[in-house]
């Protein structure tokens, strides 16, 4: 055997270490992709949760307290009828509850352009506390 022949068989060798490790890769790389998709698939139900039992939460408050059920109702019916305390609780209730939607909204559709969109409809005039939301964010 010449050393020319010795080089093309570790010309060979190394083709062949080469494939083998380009195999290994692709399967390394699909493992590593199937278990991200799991975690990300395990934070997101994680985030939907958190994201219930925050708006349960803020259900419960209304549920529980009837004073404040009735101050919600107020001022959704006018906020020029409340006086400066209850502005300023029914603010903070709907700081909560807004807190709440966007978590929940944050978890569902990650999108920035889709979180403007929501955003700018809470600021307009079709909700009953449209008033209240652009008073307290000027």
């Amino acid at each position: 055997m010449t050393l020319e022949d010795l080089g093309n068989l570790g010309e060979i060798v190394a083709a062949i270490g080469v494939v083998v490790s380009l195999i290994y890769l692709g399967r390394q790389i699909r493992q590593n992709t199937a278990h991200l998709s799991q975690n990300t698939q395990s934070v997101q139900l994680s985030a939907l949760e958190a994201t219930v039992e925050s708006g349960n939460r803020v259900r419960e408050l209304l549920i529980v307290n009837p004073e404040l059920s009735e101050l919600y109702t107020k001022g959704l019916e006018g906020y020029s009828q409340l006086d400066r305390t209850e502005r300023l609780r029914f603010g903070m209730l709907l700081t909560n509850l807004f807190g709440a939607v966007q978590a929940s909204y944050t978890a569902g559709a990650p999108q920035s352009g889709a979180r403007r969109l929501t955003l700018r409809r809470r600021r307009g005039s079709g909700y009953p506390f449209g008033r209240w939301f652009s008073r307290s964010r000027s």
